[in-house]
């Protein structure tokens, strides 16, 4: 994750500097302030803390960048948490690509920069449908990740196809 953090340094970096001719229009008016808290993967309790430690940091917080991981953003940004913890922050997460994420009134204000669970799926069968492969071993964890993007490619591997064996396997 240290990566993605350091593009998002760079890119609110180029974003604060109005004056360099590279997204000065983007933003024109707001200033961003950076800072870091780690929250791990499907940890729902460090996820929270998280949140809160930004929340505390800045009470106005308007917008997060992450989670990553679709259990934790579903954890933080989810309409009951956000009545729980009284919130309204925008989450912009970069790899949360589970499908449930994609319904805006139970996730409101989650912007994903990554293509939904079943979009990644139907082009991951298409790349086995196209190699010629019958067997196929799909591993996953219970993570809503995991079991969303396991339900998406056996929905589109088998799909009414004969003769095709998937052979799931999930770690818990």
């Amino acid at each position: 994750m240290r990566e993605e953090c350091d593009h998002a340094h760079h890119m609110v970096a180029a974003i604060n500097d109005k004056a360099d001719g590279f997204l000065d229009d983007l933003l024109p008016y707001a200033h961003i302030l950076l800072n870091e808290t780690g929250a791990g993967c499907n940890d729902v309790m460090r996820t929270r803390n998280g949140l809160n430690a930004l929340r505390s940091w800045d009470s106005q917080l308007v917008a997060a960048v992450g989670p990553q991981c679709s259990g934790d953003l579903a954890e933080v940004a989810s309409a009951e948490v956000r009545a729980e913890l009284a919130h309204d922050t925008v989450f912009i997460s970069s790899s949360s690509t589970a499908d449930v994420l994609s319904n805006a009134t139970a996730y409101p204000h989650v912007v994903r920069l990554s293509s939904p669970e079943t979009m990644v799926m139907a082009a991951l069968a298409a790349f086995v449908e196209r190699n010629g492969w019958q067997r196929v071993a799909l591993l996953h964890d219970d993570s809503l990740w995991g079991i969303d993007s396991a339900a998406a490619f056996s929905a589109e591997f088998v799909d009414g196809r004969q003769g095709r064996e998937l052979l799931t396997m999930w770690n818990h």
